[in-house]
């Protein structure tokens, strides 16, 4: 997230523990991508966060299934998957359910929201295995608790630009969003960048390798470096 010049007086810590558990050399449009059967299974899961009931395993699996067509054992989807697909539907549950409100609160405020979103994750069902495209690109995501307290520290606002180098499944960049900034994405991992386009359709997202991140938005003359 790119350093804020204006400084929030009510920071404070919080400690998490952990959450659930080729690239292109352009900005990829929401044209270029279709929505994918991930995304779909995101949506039917954000519909059950919102009835306020804890997921199980075996009903993320069976949501899985129906939207793939068949099952994990028959090949046709991985339990990443199914985890970066919950991981969104989270996201897509916190746009529904929060707003800009959050900028404005104090520090105690900011503390309850922070137990409140960590109450939410004890609803989830937990990803306990690290495959070998997570620990090739390092994907350790964000608690949406954690997400919140970041942006809040940073006092995101609406005139900012928020640009996330490894923006996963949009656990830091949905808080920005909800704030107003612009946001530009940039994700290594094909499969979670397909999320992020259908997830953040109006965002500039590309699929650069992180380290070489300075030197493409500067390439693309993207803000801060647009000068």
């Amino acid at each position: 997230m790119a350093k804020k010049q204006t400084e929030n007086p009510y920071q404070t810590s919080f400690d998490f523990g952990d959450w659930l558990a080729s690239p292109t050399p352009s900005p990829t449009t929401p044209k270029e991508v279709a929505r994918s059967p991930r995304y779909a299974l995101a949506q039917r899961l954000q519909e059950r966060l919102a009835d306020g009931e804890p997921l199980t395993q075996r009903q993320l699996s069976a949501e899985a299934t129906a939207v793939f067509g068949a099952t994990q054992a028959e090949g046709k989807w991985l339990a990443k998957d199914a985890y970066d697909a919950l991981e969104v539907a989270v996201n897509l549950h916190l746009r529904q359910s929060e707003s800009a409100a959050w900028t404005g609160l104090s520090r105690e405020q900011a503390a309850r929201k922070a137990r409140e979103l960590a109450g939410l994750v004890q609803r989830l069902p937990t990803q306990t295995r690290r495959d070998e495209e997570m620990d090739e690109f390092q994907q350790f995501s964000t608690p949406p608790a954690l997400a919140f307290v970041a942006n809040w520290t940073a006092n995101v606002r609406a005139e900012d630009v928020m640009l996330e180098p490894s923006a996963g499944t949009g656990d830091l960049a949905i808080w920005s969003e909800l704030a107003g900034a612009k946001l530009i994405l940039n994700e290594l991992s094909e499969r979670r960048r397909e999320l992020l386009v259908d997830l953040f359709p109006d965002a500039t997202v590309t699929g650069e390798n992180a380290e070489q991140l300075h030197n493409t938005c500067r390439a693309h003359r993207f803000p801060p470096w647009s000068s």
